[in-house]
């Protein structure tokens, strides 16, 4: 059974965090990041951790939830919201699940939580960009309720290639 749980609410265990951490910086999923963060991701565990708890978990602009399963974190969303005074309406989500738990409802459930958590927190406009031949999240943005508001040519070089995104919104 998967349970959705907020990891700011709820203090996650060492494993937990651990394998939240590697399934976030697993080389399946930094193809579809913008930046190389493997250098960010290669902390040791002890490292890892105290940075999950010290810098991210207790982040006031951020709203998460995680996917858990036999003590084992498969997937996760959040919402990071804007710094500047005149855009603290709005947040940009992320999201991403194991590639074992992938096409099982997981990510539409957190995705879904986290809008709903982002809502009960007085948000009003969450934005997304993702690689504009990313189908899988493409098809996840529309089915919940994201509109597809542009095209951004080039807008990112990884491995020296230029890649366009899609920009998505959604009002709340």
């Amino acid at each position: 059974m998967i349970d959705i749980f907020n990891p700011q609410e709820e203090a996650p265990t060492d494993a937990e965090i651990l394998s939240f951490w590697r399934m976030v910086f697993a080389p399946e999923m930094m193809v579809w990041e913008y930046e190389d963060d493997s250098a960010f991701g290669a902390k040791t565990d002890e490292q890892a951790l105290a940075f999950a708890r010290t810098e991210m978990l207790p982040n006031p602009r951020t709203i998460a939830c995680w996917a858990r399963t036999e003590g084992r974190v498969v997937g996760m969303a959040s919402l990071s919201r804007a710094t500047e005074p005149y855009r603290s309406h709005i947040a940009e989500i992320g999201y991403c699940a194991s590639p074992d738990f992938r096409r099982r409802g997981v990510g539409t459930s957190l995705v879904r939580d986290v809008i709903n958590r982002g809502r009960d927190a007085g948000l009003r406009l969450i934005e997304c960009s993702c690689l504009a031949d990313n189908v899988a999240s493409i098809a996840l943005l529309r089915s919940a309720g994201f509109a597809e508001e542009g095209l951004q040519r080039a807008a990112v070089l990884k491995d020296g290639v230029l890649r366009d995104i899609r920009l998505f919104g959604l009002l709340l």
